[in-house]
């Protein structure tokens, strides 16, 4: 795998799991988060070349009592990575579903499926498989693709809102 690939993936897979939050009030918890997020952009900033940052959007379907707090904390992160000045692109769910299957709809073990299929990696649970497929949409958009993927699944790169790159590597295929 080439280095400026390996340097993105490996960050990312190395942080999938966060740490698990104090127990307190949601204004702690929501600090704590705050705090560690931003200690971790950083970090990353500092010790490897970001070119990009590929974000899942929120599931606006969802169901479930706290999707207020999910989605406050994903509005949260996302206004941290725009003060830190890398580019990020956000992804639906729908399009990381169609560039690993496909089609704009598919159950969990349909991508997880595919992401052991397509790509490199080891993945043992469905957020895994979404962070190692979004890395290769990005990887896709810079230019390094992780994989050979169809026609039909290149497609959605072409639906995702990719934000403007400083410099934008040129090797290989591109979307």
């Amino acid at each position: 795998m080439n280095k400026v690939v390996r340097t993105a993936i490996v960050p990312l897979i190395g942080r999938l799991t966060p740490p698990t939050p104090p127990a307190g009030s949601i204004r702690e918890v929501l600090e704590h988060f705050a705090l560690t997020f931003i200690k971790e952009v950083a970090t990353t900033r500092r010790g490897d070349i970001v070119r990009l940052i590929v974000a899942e959007g929120p599931a606006l379907g969802a169901k479930g009592n706290a999707l207020d707090r999910m989605f406050g904390l994903w509005w949260m992160s996302l206004q941290t990575l725009y003060i830190t000045g890398i580019p990020v692109a956000v992804v639906t769910p729908s399009q990381l579903q169609r560039f690993m299957t496909g089609k704009g709809r598919a159950a969990k073990p349909e991508v997880m499926a595919a992401v052991i299929k397509r790509l490199p990696g080891n993945v043992t649970c469905f957020d895994d498989a979404d962070a190692l497929a979004l890395a290769a949409m990005g990887c896709q958009h810079l230019g390094y693709p992780l994989a050979p993927m169809p026609a039909t699944h290149l497609a959605a790169m072409s639906k995702v809102d990719w934000p403007k790159l400083t410099e934008r590597i040129t090797h290989g295929s591109q979307t």
